[in-house]
């Protein structure tokens, strides 16, 4: 069994006999690649879609959001790509850095199964903390969710006092 935060994710959705794919922005593609590294079969991780902001992304999958702000727009991006890829689980995953030492994450989730989640940060440092926390943060909110944990603790790095989870 592999004990990494991706090894995690894949044997649960095995389990379940579940497949993801990914649609991210702003972080370099880590998340698929972490999932495609861990499952070079392509059994569970079907696709990954990558943009370098949200906006590249829905271009990729063909979508128009009409979301008016990122938590909302992800969460339309997890259903598309769910859907796109006819998969069992939507991940969506958006980090949107800033010149300061702050950044955004937002992070959707779209089950075949289940009702949408949401969950999103505010985390503190700068933009390579916040794209590597947000790769790890995504990861995690997906462990959580497909164990049946809660997916609004707050990490180590985040202002608890802005970031909020949705569920």
């Amino acid at each position: 069994s592999d004990l990494t935060l991706e090894g995690i994710v894949l044997e649960r959705l095995r389990a379940m006999n579940g497949s993801l794919a990914v649609v991210e922005a702003g972080t370099h593609g880590a998340v698929a690649s972490r999932l495609v590294a861990a499952d070079p079969s392509g059994e569970v991780m079907k696709r990954g879609v990558l943009g370098a902001e949200s906006g590249a992304a829905m271009a990729a999958l063909d979508v128009e959001v009409s979301a008016p702000d990122p938590a909302a727009a992800c969460l339309e991006l997890a259903a598309s790509i769910r859907n796109a890829a006819d998969t069992t689980h939507g991940l969506a995953v958006a980090v949107v850095t800033s010149e300061g030492n702050d950044g955004w994450v937002y992070i959707a989730i779209s089950s075949s199964t289940g009702a949408p989640l949401e969950r999103s940060a505010c985390l503190v440092g700068n933009a390579e903390r916040t794209r590597v926390g947000g790769v790890e943060m995504a990861l995690d909110v997906l462990r959580r969710t497909l164990s049946g944990l809660s997916i609004a603790d707050a990490i180590d790095f985040e202002k608890s006092e802005i970031g909020r989870a949705h569920v």
